[in-house]
């Protein structure tokens, strides 16, 4: 039986709201309650029954639907998502929802939370939700009514779904663990960066760079650190444009130096431009899909250009021209992870023919607080993912989107925090 458009988004937003919770149960204080391995990717059967105002009544059976279970930074919490949704051609992408949860021995239990959730074109409804997780099942009762009394309709789901053995891989980034990025440096001009809790994904940052200025007395500022503002948790990563004490076009020091930091190396010859020492990418052998986080920004007050980045000391004031912050991803290919003349730097990944897919997003709004973000990998045409190739993953945030021509306005301000990296 084909569905209708109307009960066809009754049903998945109906399927995906049976996790969500009100803004009032997320507050709940108390320790975050231990939980044990219910993350992964369900497959089940939804039922669906719509009451009409007169008793009529009609049934609906959706198989084969799938729920990702994945980790969330708010306490007591799951994230559920559905990836790259289509529902009638039209596409909705990754679709995230937080749920409070409460284990209960062996069950990490929904005990009749009630949720509010907008219906597009058929207004709000309440749903009260009573339900299980197990280490192997899920198990669900909704009873749903609209808020407006006019409305009479009624709606009950059941959904019971197993875990299947898809692996489910995400990396979750909530930078609240630093080190010292330069342990090396015998003059102790050290820098920070954020300690990565995955071998394969280490970060890197623009301050290799700064720091052989900061000993050259030319500059007094890192562009990379922490920042005790936060979307949850204690601390994020801040990205920052600086300005240098007098840039130099002999020893490339740029009278602008916009913030990178990125997963990847630096190259230590000093020889080069700064941007041509930024090595980009980590192995990858899985398939990226999209990248989502949070981020702050504030653009500073005087932009910048650098007609000519091969000249880096010299820029011209460009008062109509506001900043923007830059967050982006990129996948390239390789002939194997030890050749290091395949790895990229920030000139050459603009248009190397190596990379294959790419995300990005950028905005010069200043925001009030941290606001969400997310961008999906697209594909060049013609190119898809293949277990046999060898890539390389890459992964950056800058507070000057143009800070590749040494363009921007020092004391922009990019914060970032809890980055999830989604893959197939």
């Amino acid at each position: 039986m084909k569905l209708s458009k109307l009960y066809t988004l009754l049903a998945f937003v109906l399927g995906f709201t049976m996790f969500s919770c009100s803004d009032d149960e997320k507050k709940k204080d108390g320790p975050e309650e231990e939980l044990f391995d219910v993350f992964g990717i369900y497959e089940g059967t939804m039922n669906i029954s719509v009451v009409q105002g007169d008793g009529s009544k009609k049934d609906f059976t959706l198989d084969k639907q799938y729920a990702f279970v994945e980790t969330d930074p708010s306490p007591n919490t799951l994230r559920l998502a559905v990836k790259d949704f289509l529902l009638e051609e039209v596409e909705y992408g990754n679709i995230y929802i937080p749920a409070l949860y409460e284990v209960k021995g062996n069950t990490c239990s929904l005990d009749g939370f009630s949720n509010h959730v907008d219906l597009v074109g058929q207004g709000e409804a309440e749903f009260t939700v009573l339900g299980k997780i197990t280490e192997k099942e899920i198990s669900l009762d909704i009873d749903g009514k609209f808020k407006n009394s006019a409305d009479k309709r009624k709606i009950e789901v059941t959904f019971v779904g197993k875990k299947t053995d898809i692996k489910l891989k995400n990396y979750l980034f909530d930078f609240e663990e630093w080190e010292v990025g330069n342990p090396l440096d015998i003059d102790n001009i050290h820098f920070s960066l954020p300690k990565s809790k995955f071998e394969n994904l280490r970060w890197s940052s623009t301050d290799f760079e700064v720091a052989r200025y900061k000993q050259l007395e030319l500059m007094t500022e890192y562009t990379v650190g922490s920042s005790s503002d936060n979307q949850a948790g204690k601390l994020s990563a801040q990205i920052r444009t600086v300005e240098s004490i007098e840039g130099d076009n002999f020893l490339h020091l740029p009278k602008v130096y916009g913030g990178y930091l990125y997963c990847g190396g630096f190259n230590d010859d000093t020889q080069l431009h700064p941007h041509d020492r930024l090595l980009l990418g980590s192995p990858f052998e899985v398939e990226p899909m999209s990248v989502k986080g949070y981020y702050y920004y504030k653009s500073g007050k005087e932009y910048f250009s650098c007609p000519n980045p091969d000249k880096p000391a010299e820029v011209v004031l460009d008062a109509d021209k506001v900043d923007a912050c830059l967050m982006a991803a990129y996948l390239y290919e390789v002939s194997s992870f030890e050749n290091t003349d395949d790895i990229l730097t920030l000139q050459t990944l603009q248009n190397s023919p190596q990379v294959v897919a790419k995300a990005q997003y950028t905005s010069e709004k200043a925001t009030r607080g941290f606001e969400e973000f997310e961008m999906k990998l697209r594909w060049n045409e013609g190119a898809k993912y293949d277990s046999d190739k060898k890539y390389r993953f890459v992964l950056l945030f800058a507070s000057s989107k143009d800070g590749i021509t040494y363009s921007g306005a020092p004391e922009s301000v990019l914060r970032i925090d809890n980055v999830r990296i989604s893959t197939k």
